[in-house]
């Protein structure tokens, strides 16, 4: 159960304890989907929730990716990792790659 952030660059970093609490604020699950997946010197606009596993949110197997809907448009660098687990979980052929940053969440931590 965990919330990792995976970049373009291949960073792979976990929120802060700053960032967690607030998370738990009104709007503060948006916000942070928003930063870490638009970075912080893109407007926030739409991201997407890609679910990784054909089970129920908040299940102990359930895994979703949080991506910039846009990031193609944008042209934002292909993020490898991210495409790798789609095109490897969801065995898809990756015609067309995920851009930018990702968001990966994992069991408990999904969302609804």
């Amino acid at each position: 159960m965990s919330i990792t952030i995976i970049k373009a660059d291949g960073t792979i970093t976990q929120p802060t304890n700053e960032e967690r609490l607030r998370m738990t604020m009104r709007n503060g699950v948006l916000e942070f989907l928003q930063h870490a997946v638009k970075g912080p010197n893109q407007p926030k606009g739409w991201i997407e929730v890609v679910r990784l596993r054909a089970v129920p949110p908040k299940h102990r197997d359930a895994a979703q990716m949080i991506v910039n809907e846009e990031g193609l448009l944008l042209q934002l660098p292909v993020n490898c990792i991210g495409t790798f687990l789609y095109a490897a979980i969801c065995n898809w052929k990756p015609e067309t790659p995920i851009a930018g940053n990702i968001v990966l969440l994992t069991g408990e931590d999904t969302l609804d």
